[in-house]
């Protein structure tokens, strides 16, 4: 069975985070939160009152979209990334919902393993 994605970031460079939520804002218009507190997820995408996604601000090197993808065992699916050869960028991060490790595949590319509470 396939896993689904859960959510996404857009990361990008902090000077280009606003510009970026604007582009988007106008392109699709989505709708973004209120800014209602500090750090990179203070305001998020919605879609019927749900978040689904963020344009965050981030060191990594260029721009990005970044997909979360839910699993059943977050420790055991970072083990097995990294057995398979990914590395952990970043995490575990707790968030109100769950807990998110963003990876890089053996190529580079960025991922986020989502586990529930």
């Amino acid at each position: 069975m396939t896993t689904p994605f859960i959510f996404f970031d857009r990361i990008t460079a902090a000077e280009d985070a606003e510009d970026a939520r604007s582009f988007y804002s106008k392109l699709f218009n989505w709708t973004m939160t209120p800014e209602s507190h500090d750090g990179p997820y203070a305001r998020s995408l919605i879609l019927e009152e749900h978040p689904w996604g963020a344009i965050v601000a981030s060191p990594a090197p260029s721009p990005a979209w970044v997909p979360y993808i839910a699993v059943a065992d977050l420790a055991a699916s970072v083990a097995r990334a990294e057995l398979l050869g990914a590395s952990i960028v970043s995490g575990p991060t707790d968030w109100t919902a769950g807990i998110a490790v963003i990876i890089a595949d053996p190529h580079g590319a960025l991922l986020a393993l989502w586990g529930q509470k």
